[in-house]
């Protein structure tokens, strides 16, 4: 926090008191059993944080490319929260890359949360590294400098 600038540390703090209000109302709906509201609670600030994301990444001359993580539930049935992740990602243009058509059942654990195995990240990588490239190709890229 001391290397931020005065306007840099009143955004944060804004932010954390923001985060810890949304917090807040997500437990009293999620407890009076408003399930519904609380969805939505989380989907308005899931693409707020994303768009704040890709705003401050074209600000540093640079592009935000989501990977995204789906959960092994999702394998079988798309459930609400990968479904509203695709949404956001398409509603604010945002590039992104979805490993999720190559994988199984098989390649998450069972135990520990769902985590992938090491199946599931060899793919993803190359799901990435495949999107990648062909982006640096489209762009007609050949280095990283700012004016190429």
């Amino acid at each position: 926090m001391e290397e931020l600038n005065f306007i840099q540390k009143i955004i944060t703090r804004s932010r954390f008191i923001s985060f810890i209000t949304d917090l807040k109302d997500k437990i009293l709906n999620r407890l009076s059993g408003k399930r519904s509201k609380t969805i939505e609670q989380e989907y308005k600030m899931t693409k707020e944080y994303l768009k704040q994301l890709n705003d401050y990444v074209k600000e540093n001359n640079a592009e935000l490319i989501v990977l995204v993580i789906p959960a092994a539930e999702n394998v079988k049935e798309k459930n609400t929260h990968y479904l509203n992740s695709i949404k956001i990602l398409n509603e604010l243009s945002l590039h992104y890359v979805d490993p999720l058509d190559q994988f199984m059942e098989e390649d998450y654990l069972k135990i520990d949360g769902g985590h992938w195995k090491n199946r599931a990240h060899v793919l993803a990588g190359h799901t990435l590294s495949k999107y990648l490239l062909d982006l640096i190709n489209k762009k007609q890229q050949k280095s990283f400098r700012k004016n190429q």
